[in-house]
């Protein structure tokens, strides 16, 4: 019966931002949707300690080696992209047949390059979230990956305009790093019939960690996953 769940569901493919933590930005998450029967696909977009690591089309090619191998199982894939991961992810979903598209805070637009890359230390990020690693559990950032993240988001931005799968936007109104007219972009320009655009009050840029509002975001992804045609009303 458990094998069965797990074989109608959609494959869900999550591309992670440009942070430390890289996937584990998706643990909780990933553990909740397992939880619900759905096989979760995470790659690494890049490798911190690698110096040279440093080709925006080769980071952006990793998630679309994820998704061909999720397409290649036959089944619905929906995908979940955060911060800049919803930069690709919005590119992927221009160039792939996916069922579904999830946008969490994407970073078409940023406040500061240090503020992306340093969130997870930051003294804003701690009066928002609850700690969820020690500090120097992660290796850090290569200043020279700014200038990666930068050429990621001008590559994949105009891709925005041929997304025409059903999509979710979630961002923080209190987001310390992405400003809400980075959504505001997307949802004014994707082609989709179906998009909604949710905005959380007194969430930051960590949604997916924030300790009141956590199970919100979750349901919210959970509710969009689980849209039927009709719902949809395609």
């Amino acid at each position: 019966m458990k094998l069965d769940l797990f074989k109608r569901k959609p494959i869900i493919v999550c591309i992670h931002g440009y942070g430390i933590r890289r996937t584990h930005e998706f643990t909780e998450l990933h553990a909740f949707l397992s939880k619900k029967g759905y096989i979760c696909l995470m790659p690494e977009l890049f490798d911190q300690t690698d110096m040279n690591d440093t080709n925006p089309a080769i980071w952006i090619q990793r998630a679309y080696d994820a998704i061909e191998a999720a397409l290649s199982k036959n089944r619905k894939v929906i995908v979940i992209g955060f911060s800049m991961g919803g930069v690709i992810a919005s590119s992927i979903a221009a160039k792939y047949p996916i069922d579904k598209l999830i946008l969490l805070a994407p970073a078409f637009e940023y406040v500061t390059l240090r503020l992306v890359k340093d969130l997870v230390t930051s003294k804003v990020a701690k009066r928002w979230i609850k700690p969820m690693v020690q500090q120097g559990t992660y290796p850090p950032l290569p200043e020279h990956f700014n200038n990666t993240f930068t050429e990621v988001v001008a590559l994949c931005k105009n891709s925005v305009a041929n997304i025409q799968c059903p999509t979710l936007i979630l961002h923080g109104a209190s987001d310390e790093v992405i400003p809400l007219r980075s959504s505001d972009y997307v949802y004014q320009n994707i082609s989709s019939q179906y998009k909604k655009r949710i905005i959380l009050s007194n969430v930051a840029h960590r949604l997916l960690d924030d300790p009141i509002y956590q199970s919100d975001c979750f349901q919210l992804i959970l509710n969009h996953i689980q849209l039927t045609k009709k719902q949809l009303q395609i």
